[in-house]
């Protein structure tokens, strides 16, 4: 066919390659994970003081609903007794009226002084219910009808307003080192890496080793980091503001 002027084509069947690479990167001057570190660290630290305020909490919720019983459970024996006065009274100033010693209006004051006794008896023992009912239903224990007699209630070993003040410091910590994570951001960091590479075909080279240093420094984020760091800025604000 070439003395016919026809062209020569040459084919070239591909060789099968096997290649593995294997590289690692380990940082050597990184403030970004330094820092993220220590926020770790400041997180773990505030877990268990968060937990401890919301137990304590809880604990001088029940113990505020208990102490408003103590005193609720008191009024309707008050009101029955001021109850059994005006009733007391009315008598006597029906008496006093019969006998034409009294107006007609201290009768009327003494029927007022009785419906507002009954009022008020009603009232106290609605709200005995009341609380006798919702503290039921919130811890799940029935509450005496004549009270417990105004206990003393070892709620914790410090005031509250102390530990609420430890979780604020805690979470004023973590954004802390929230914001030096992300200032380390616009630093440069240095990296080892060590590369292993192997080919596995005919007449295949032997396995190359690498290492080196690396360093990497990231100028163009649209701007991302530095509304990051300024949310967080805020947000330490907004903590010291509310410790205060």
């Amino acid at each position: 066919p070439a003395a016919l002027g026809g062209p020569i084509s040459t084919t070239v069947l591909p060789v099968e390659q096997n290649v593995a690479t294997v590289g690692w990167q380990v940082p050597i001057y990184n403030l970004q994970v330094l820092h993220g570190l220590d926020q770790a660290e400041a997180l773990r630290a505030q877990v268990p003081l968060v937990a401890r305020a919301k137990r304590e909490q809880t604990t001088l919720g029940y113990g505020q609903m208990l102490f408003d019983y103590e005193l609720a459970v008191q009024s309707p024996a008050v009101n029955t007794e001021y109850l059994r006065n005006a009733e007391q009274r009315l008598k006597a100033v029906r008496v006093e009226r019969q006998a034409g010693v009294v107006p007609k209006v201290n009768e009327l004051v003494a029927i007022a002084d009785v419906q507002q006794a009954t009022f008020q008896l009603e009232e106290s023992r609605t709200k005995v219910a009341s609380l006798r009912r919702t503290f039921k239903e919130i811890v799940g224990l029935d509450v005496p009808e004549e009270g417990f007699g105004l206990p003393d209630f070892p709620f914790v070993d410090r005031p509250f307003h102390a530990i609420a003040l430890d979780v604020f410091d805690a979470a004023l910590r973590v954004q802390r080192e929230t914001i030096q994570t992300q200032e380390a951001a616009f630093y440069p960091s240095l990296l080892a890496e060590v590369g292993w590479q192997g080919k596995y075909y005919a007449d295949a080279p032997d396995p190359q080793f690498s290492a080196g240093l690396k360093v990497e420094w990231n100028f163009l984020d649209g701007g991302s980091r530095a509304r990051a760091l300024a949310e967080s800025r805020k947000a330490e604000l907004e903590l010291l503001a509310a410790r205060r």
